[in-house]
């Protein structure tokens, strides 16, 4: 069975919105979209357009559930999986900003059951590594630890009886389990939960209001579905509810879990930009951080079509026109 997400599209324009309309710069976006949902087999979408912090195209298309009338909206609310991840980057950022931990301090220090397979990672491992996919862990290892019954704390210990990939920061090899580690370490700093450290610092805040974590996806109203293909027939599955390893991907973050478009549409930028939030320091060095992985990463082939590029980055897809 193969399981899919639907589709959230961040779009950022550099050029001025006036300067788009004149020359009918989005003319033909609609259709791009729609033949994009179509190629890459996803039932619904929702699309937005941003320059300098104002929403100038926001749409829904498709179906939030396959062979209803469901229709997806620019309030549907959708599961973002890895986006989760710069959620928690940004946890741990805020936990630098408030003087619980740092950087570069050792995980150890801060979490004292932490250990990594070998000693000389579980002693020097810094949340700096854990970000930026350094540690060893191989890649993709451990996933279905979420399902699996164990606690976030008997998760932890059982991290140290998984063998390395490489050496410690030889290599980049994208590891859910190194942020859901990087998500404990916040919130241990903090003396919280990873989830109420996103809420009250991040969320709440921010008014993200049609934004939380999976474990209640499915008493929200205007949900998207997940689907999957299954002997060739695209269906709906249930949701993948993770709880226990939410900071590397549950907003649906590292539990994170949902979020509406509306929200992200100009939140990325009020997360990274205001000082009350993320300071400029703790913005510099998760940007490099999250941005280093990975050879073992692969992305869905790209769509090029009538001067449209989508691929994807960070989690996001990204549409540009050149």
């Amino acid at each position: 069975m193969k399981i899919f997400a639907i589709i959230i599209c961040l779009l950022f324009i550099s050029v001025p919105f006036a300067a788009y309309s004149q020359d009918n710069r989005l003319k033909g976006l609609d259709a791009f979209i729609e033949q994009a949902m179509k190629d890459y087999g996803v039932p619904g979408a929702s699309v937005v357009v941003v320059k300098d912090n104002d929403i100038v195209y926001l749409k829904g298309f498709g179906l939030r559930k396959i062979d209803s009338n469901l229709k997806v909206d620019e309030n549907t609310i959708f599961q973002l999986a890895s986006v989760t991840k710069t959620f928690t980057a940004a946890s741990v950022g805020i936990a630098v900003d408030r003087g619980n931990m740092e950087f570069d301090e050792q995980v150890i220090d801060i979490m004292l059951r932490f250990a990594l397979h070998d000693p000389y990672p579980t002693r020097y491992t810094t949340p700096r590594d854990l970000l930026s996919h350094r540690t060893g862990l191989p890649a993709f290892t451990g996933d279905l630890f979420d399902h699996l019954g164990y606690t976030r704390e008997e998760v932890v210990r059982r991290i140290r009886f998984i063998e390395p990939a490489c050496s410690f920061r030889d290599e980049a090899n994208y590891s859910n389990l190194g942020f859901f580690l990087a998500g404990e370490t916040a919130a241990n700093s903090t003396g919280s939960t990873w989830e109420s450290l996103v809420r009250t610092s991040i969320l709440s805040p921010l008014g993200m209001n049609r934004s939380g974590f999976t474990d209640s996806i499915d008493k929200q109203s205007n949900a998207a579905f997940p689907h999957g293909v299954i002997e060739g027939e695209t269906r709906v599955v249930p949701y993948n509810k993770q709880s226990v390893l939410a900071p590397r991907g549950r907003h649906d973050v590292q539990c994170f879990g949902y979020g509406a478009l509306h929200d992200y549409a100009i939140r990325p930028r009020e997360v990274f930009g205001q000082a009350d939030t993320l300071s400029q320091n703790s913005r510099r060095d998760i940007h490099p951080c999250h941005g280093c992985y990975a050879r073992v990463f692969r992305a869905p082939a790209n769509i090029r079509r009538d001067g449209f590029q989508l691929w994807t980055r960070l989690g996001y897809l990204s549409l540009e026109k050149p």
